[in-house]
């Protein structure tokens, strides 16, 4: 039987909330966001997950924690493939909010209104001084042509949300560019092949959660 709402502590309800917002993460991610300790936060999530509120993905190491019940069934059903992007994602939000003095993702469909499209591993966010980013995450093999393809492709809008049939490029749409990278060789390349192309992105990199 679920836990009542009202019976939940601010911990609990705040990460209930992330998850609601991210999809998935990693204990130690909603540790950050919820500014306590490793096991505070791990303690948390098991009363979520003994309520029937959270699901946990454990093994691996480390678990992910994502929503259940009905919360879940907003989303569609998720590879593990899917759930690591999302901890990376999660992995690199953080670092650049680290960073820049706070940095957020913004929700697909408020990219879809601004008549972008994204592909697989391309998110939009915004810093603390309201500059626009396209974070490309890379933790597979992502090769330099894709960062120039990312940065320059014309969308073709979902016209529930963008009534123009001409979708924009996230060239023309925000500040600044970034691609995150989990790998130090290949980190190493995407900077290497930057700065011989007409791109104008930086690296930055991020933890591999769940190294071979």
């Amino acid at each position: 039987m679920s836990r009542a709402r009202g019976t939940m502590t601010g911990l609990e309800h705040g990460i209930l909330r992330e998850l609601a917002r991210v999809g998935y993460a990693t204990t130690a991610q909603l540790a950050t966001w919820s500014h306590v300790s490793l096991a505070t936060a791990g303690r948390a999530a098991a009363a979520l997950l003994k309520a029937g509120l959270v699901r946990a993905w454990n093994p691996p190491r480390p678990a992910i924690w994502g929503l259940a019940g009905t919360a879940s069934l907003r989303r569609p059903r998720a590879s593990w493939h899917l759930m690591a992007h999302v901890c990376h994602r999660n992995a690199l939000e953080i670092e650049l909010s680290r960073q820049l003095g706070g940095f957020c993702f913004l929700p697909r469909p408020a990219l879809l209104c601004q008549g972008l499209r994204p592909a697989q591993g391309e998110h939009g966010g915004l810093d603390a001084s309201g500059r626009s980013w396209l974070a490309l995450v890379d933790d597979g093999a992502v090769a330099g042509g894709r960062i120039a393809h990312a940065w320059r492709r014309r969308h073709t809008p979902d016209p529930r949300y963008w009534p123009d049939p001409t979708g924009r490029a996230w060239c023309e749409v925000v500040h600044r560019f970034v691609v995150g990278c989990t790998d130090p060789a290949r980190t190493l390349r995407h900077r290497g092949w930057i700065a011989t192309h007409d791109v104008p992105a930086s690296v930055c990199d991020i933890p591999l959660l769940w190294p071979d």
